[in-house]
């Protein structure tokens, strides 16, 4: 997934096979790094939409062997809300 925040920063998401459970120690911008169940995620928590995003976006594609990549762009309108657009 590609997540442009307003032009000032963009995200990228990648869907990967482990080979094992174990997870190296976090870095200073990651407090908590778990394994959930699906069931289990607790989304209220979550740092960021857009973490919110991909994994919306990879379960909905988690069959696929080759799924697009998600494109989405969050912009500030001029009465200074937030607007988030596809593509």
């Amino acid at each position: 997934a590609i997540y442009n925040l307003a032009g000032m920063q963009v995200q990228m998401i990648y869907r990967a096979e482990l080979e094992n459970d174990e997870i190296e120690l976090p870095g200073h911008e990651s407090s908590d790094v778990r394994f959930f169940a699906w069931g289990d995620i607790p989304w209220e928590e979550l740092a960021f939409p857009t973490v919110s995003w991909g994994l919306e976006y990879a379960r909905g594609v988690k069959e696929e062997s080759n799924p697009p990549v998600q494109e989405r762009t969050k912009q500030v309108t001029i009465d200074g809300k937030w607007k988030v657009e596809e593509g």
